[in-house]
């Protein structure tokens, strides 16, 4: 019996297992909000993602402001999940390389997804004529916005409703998770209408939900490291793509 227990105690976890501890998820991402945050700063051009500023916001509105309170979140809450996991606080390079290859890889089904509803994301022309102008802080843009994105509508939102239907109510996982995905991947496309302040269009909003449910089912399986990393590769296809040639 003790033996068996040690082994329990220190037994290996599996690669699909450690991509899903907070202390990877943060490892991955803190480099990114640290290039996000430095780029902007140096710049001098402010965060345009609506996600960072209502995180801002939702934090003014209970006295504590900031520029860095969203990422602070962000890191708090990882860092807070790995706390209340008592996770151990070893790491993997290849584990860290492996959640990089998967990032890429998650990213080409919502390639595709984009080319099947004819590129809903596509820019304006008069937007594409601004766009080499401003490259550097679109480019920042979109980091901040994956990682943002990701914090409120899947980890926030999923690890919420878990707690409150699953952990306080007793039901059952599998539907609440299911449920959580849907319902912030409909919010997910909603949302970006709103913080552009365009006018509702199927065909994109059609992108966006599916866009969110591919993201939602990724944090689940993968853990929220790599969603983080699909949706930044997928947002970098993107700024690739829609930057004029020869500009």
């Amino acid at each position: 019996m003790r033996s068996s227990s040690r082994g329990q105690l220190h037994r290996r976890e599996s690669y699909a297992e450690l991509t899903h501890r907070p202390r990877y998820g943060l490892v991955l991402v803190l480099p990114l909000l640290l290039v996000f945050h430095a780029g902007t700063a140096y710049l001098g051009y402010p965060s345009r993602s609506r996600a960072h500023r209502d995180i801002r916001w939702l934090f003014d509105f209970f006295g504590v402001a900031g520029e860095y309170i969203p990422a602070l979140a962000v890191v708090g809450a990882l860092a807070a999940q790995h706390l209340l996991r008592r996770d151990r606080c070893d790491l993997s390079g290849r584990v860290l390389a492996g959640m990089l290859g998967e990032s890429l890889l998650w990213a080409l089904p919502l390639v595709m997804l984009d080319a099947l509803v004819a590129r809903a994301f596509a820019l304006s022309a008069e937007a594409a004529s601004r766009f080499a102008a401003v490259s550097g802080p679109i480019l920042l843009f979109y980091v901040g916005a994956a990682i943002f994105e990701e914090f409120l509508f899947r980890l926030a939102l999923i690890s919420l409703a878990l707690l409150v239907f699953v952990d306080l109510l007793g039901l059952k996982k599998e539907v609440i998770s299911g449920g959580a995905v849907v319902l912030g991947a409909a919010l997910f496309g909603l949302y970006h209408f709103s913080a552009a302040h365009r006018a509702f269009q199927w065909a994109e909003f059609a992108f966006l939900a599916g866009a969110g449910i591919y993201l939602g089912v990724i944090y689940l399986w993968r853990g929220f490291g790599v969603a983080v990393g699909a949706h930044i590769c997928f947002n970098l296809y993107y700024f690739c793509a829609a930057c004029p040639r020869g500009a």
